[in-house]
């Protein structure tokens, strides 16, 4: 979808998954991934997104994983998306009974209604 509509920016909302090795906090704040296994995520907007969340007032965790991959990083890989970022939430037992913080899902919706309000 992201060839045929000639994506710029493209940002994933996803799971963040909870390991020992990411330090992850199972709260409200939403996660910011700077690295997947796929592909690393665009900088600049990585902090576009940041800003957005400050802007009200949401602080970000942020995560570099090795065993996951969002739509956003495999449409940078291919080159189909210009920017790509990932805002998650965190999330318990990824593969099954998933469990996951309600109040960082809705900061990442308010965060995402920030991007684009600027």
């Amino acid at each position: 979808m992201a060839r045929e509509r000639g994506v710029e920016d493209f940002i994933a909302v996803e799971i963040a998954p909870m390991a020992e090795e990411y330090h992850l906090a199972f709260d409200a704040r939403p996660v910011l991934l700077y690295k997947d296994s796929l592909y690393h995520y665009d900088l600049d907007l990585t902090r576009e997104i940041e800003r957005a969340a400050a802007r009200v007032d949401i602080s970000c965790q942020s995560q570099v994983v090795r065993g996951f991959g969002s739509d956003a990083t495999a449409a940078k890989k291919y080159g189909v998306a210009g920017r790509t970022a990932c805002l998650a939430f965190p999330t318990r037992n990824t593969h099954g009974y998933e469990m996951s913080h309600l109040g960082a899902m809705e900061n990442c919706v308010r965060t995402l209604m920030s991007v684009y309000r600027a």
